[in-house]
């Protein structure tokens, strides 16, 4: 069963990794991916309490997933500072959108101020 465990971890692990080096990733699938992984480790947690012994595939299964995930920590951290730069440019684009487009009605008679500060 650990075994089991082990090799469906580390199979979580390549999708992960595969998802997050496409040029768009989905950001669902990685959440997911991330989800089952969590809980998948919460078992292979649980067998070795009951007393289950790692055998060497599973260590080396283990082993391989832990360097893959040290990798992703990478991936993702890259991943995190593209999404906050490009919210940081949607939010800066909506601030000057709202500044020129005075909503309220601009001014009277054809004169033009500019609220920009």
């Amino acid at each position: 069963m650990l075994q089991k465990h082990t090799v469906k971890l580390l199979q979580l692990t390549y999708q992960l990794e595969k998802e997050l080096l496409l040029e768009e990733p989905d950001l669902e699938k990685i959440l997911d991916l991330i989800d089952q992984r969590e809980i998948l480790m919460g078992e292979i947690d649980a067998l070795i309490v009951q007393g289950n012994k790692i055998d060497e595939s599973s260590k080396k299964s283990l082993e391989e997933a832990y360097m893959l995930h040290e990798k992703q920590l990478i991936l993702l951290e890259k991943l995190q500072q593209e999404i906050k730069q490009k919210m940081g440019q949607l939010q800066q684009r909506k601030t000057v959108s709202n500044v020129y487009n005075f909503p309220q009605g601009a001014a009277g008679y054809g004169a033009f101020f500019d609220k920009k500060q």
